[in-house]
């Protein structure tokens, strides 16, 4: 099976490949190495074949799936991005998106 974001290059980071951070902490950041909020978004635009789906009455995963070859960019795959970059951990990853496993 290949890694679902070696087809999607724009998912990248500024670090090297395969290489992320683990925050050093101290107490002012509560032990996890970064402080304050970063936003990770979904931004789902309905273009006419989604609207299609939509009106068809089409599963979530049907919509997931055209989106996503559209090139929408998920909420994990935003998070990812942002690890990659250092903006977060991938413990903080897997929290906020478990559900898309």
């Amino acid at each position: 099976m290949s890694h679902p974001f070696k087809e999607r290059p724009y998912i990248k980071g500024k670090g090297t490949d395969d290489q992320t951070n683990k925050g050093n902490g101290c107490i002012k950041c509560r032990g996890t190495g970064y402080l304050g909020r970063v936003g990770i978004f979904e931004v789902l635009s309905v273009t006419e074949p989604i609207k299609d789906i939509i009106v068809q009455k089409g599963s979530a995963d049907m919509i997931r799936q055209a989106v996503c070859n559209e090139g929408m960019i998920t909420l994990r795959e935003n998070a990812i991005k942002k690890m990659l970059d250092g903006e977060t951990t991938y413990q903080e990853v897997i929290r906020v998106t478990w559900g898309q496993i």
